[in-house]
């Protein structure tokens, strides 16, 4: 384990039995900016997370994970639910797995970006032809947002080319009786 950052101190804190005084350490809250922070995502998600962590905004760097400077896991929750009320779309999983406000600012810009519904088609079919509704699994839910942000995500494409008069029939009737055999392939 390499500590982020060294703070250079003339002396540690004494308690009176003349041991290292930790209380008084942590009490300290030694700036370790290097500079201000850098855009307005950052210096948003600075201000609500520093209440949380029990520091000041002028101790928070971006650069720093956020668990040195004080977070746990229950925190966790509390900041990701914070930066949800100010706009970004931060997870707990993106704070363990990018835990710097510089990283975060980003995914959570980039995540949090307002989608737009496409508007629905009239079904070209007649209600009394529908046999099963089918739920949504719960990877297809994540699947949904995730395409309208970037519609090319999910999608894999493959071409054939078939030689020969009689296989493009051959393979259309192969599936057409794969899918005659499956309602779940005529979703």
């Amino acid at each position: 384990m390499m500590p982020s950052k060294f703070v250079l101190l003339d002396a540690f804190p004494r308690n009176v039995n003349g041991k290292t005084d930790r209380k008084r350490l942590v009490e300290m809250d030694v700036p370790l900016t290097q500079g201000p922070l850098r855009n307005n995502a950052e210096r948003t998600l600075a201000d609500i997370w520093a209440p949380i962590l029990q520091r000041t905004v002028e101790t928070m760097d971006a650069n720093v994970s956020v668990f040195p400077l004080g977070a746990d896991s229950m925190s966790v929750l509390r900041l990701s639910s914070a930066a949800k009320k100010a706009g970004f779309d931060i997870t707990p999983a993106d704070i363990f797995r990018s835990p710097t406000i510089s990283k975060l600012a980003i995914t959570g810009q980039a995540a949090g970006a307002p989608l737009t519904m496409a508007k629905a088609a009239e079904p070209s079919f007649a209600e009394e032809d529908v046999k099963y509704i089918y739920p949504l699994s719960p990877l297809q839910s994540g699947m949904v947002p995730a395409l309208m942000r970037n519609p090319s995500k999910y999608l894999t494409y493959q071409v054939w080319e078939l030689q020969g008069s009689s296989i493009p029939t051959r393979v259309q009737k192969a599936f057409d009786t794969l899918i005659a055999a499956h309602d779940i392939l005529r979703t």
